[in-house]
């Protein structure tokens, strides 16, 4: 959450565009942990494995009110051609 924090921060094109990017940003599954089991039909292996949801809801919401903030400016592909546009502005 910090780094989108930080990202809305900074007000440029480019800035913009990646949080449009970062409002399209899914939810991943990840295995949490793998753990020994009777050998069966279900688990060949001997092994099972638990799975979580990492939710970016929270990253979604923080950029989508960041582009609202700015005028809900549209994703901009001259954005990436622009002279300097990798620079950090400065403060």
């Amino acid at each position: 959450m910090r780094a989108v924090a930080q990202l809305c921060r900074i007000v440029t094109p480019l800035s913009t565009n990646l949080l449009h990017h970062l409002v399209q940003l899914g939810d991943t599954e990840v295995t949490s942990r793998t753990f020994e089991v009777a050998y069966d039909l279900d688990h060949p292996s001997g092994t099972d494995r638990r799975t979580e949801t990492l939710s970016f809801e929270r990253q979604r919401q923080a950029a989508l009110s960041e582009i609202e903030r700015r005028g809900n400016p549209d994703y901009d592909l001259s954005a990436y051609k622009a002279s300097g546009c990798w620079r950090i502005p400065d403060a």
